[in-house]
């Protein structure tokens, strides 16, 4: 198995992924190379396959149980929990990258665009839905649901 981290998050998703789940220690490998490339192709993306190995390496101290040899101590279920935290820290920084806000309707030409797109999702309600044919007004609910059908 190999080991390698380049320095270069820019232009390696690996070393992303390193980066951001800080394993890139070389006295302290977290995860092999294969393994990231696993989570990288699994998942297809450097947040995900980051959340998705922290989750990894918290279950791999989990599963150790803490030791103590006179004053030194080692703590595996601290590690543990910090990487679920950094696991959940990396689910919500990748769930919500890339999502923006959009207010539309805002012009004549963007609402005729968005009205001329055939694989939109027709909405459940329109202006004056329910407006009577006869007179141009909604004058109960009987008259609505008349015109509904």
């Amino acid at each position: 198995m190999s080991w390698t981290y380049g320095a270069d998050p820019a232009n390696s998703d690996r070393d992303a992924v390193r980066l951001n789940i800080g394993d890139t220690d070389t006295t302290e490998e977290l995860l092999q190379d294969a393994e990231i490339a696993y989570y990288l192709t699994t998942f297809g993306s450097v947040g995900e396959a980051s959340y998705r190995a922290a989750q990894a390496i918290s279950a791999k101290y989990a599963r150790k149980s803490d030791q103590a040899i006179g004053d030194l101590k080692y703590s595996y279920s601290q590690q543990s929990k910090r990487y679920a935290e950094l696991a959940s820290e990396l689910k919500q920084q990748y769930a919500v990258s890339g999502v923006g806000v959009y207010s539309g309707g805002r012009t004549i030409a963007d609402k005729d665009t968005v009205e001329e797109d055939t694989d939109r999702v027709q909405p459940a309600f329109k202006r004056d839905q329910f407006a009577n044919p006869k007179t141009g007004k909604v004058s109960s609910d009987k008259d609505a649901a008349w015109y509904n059908n």
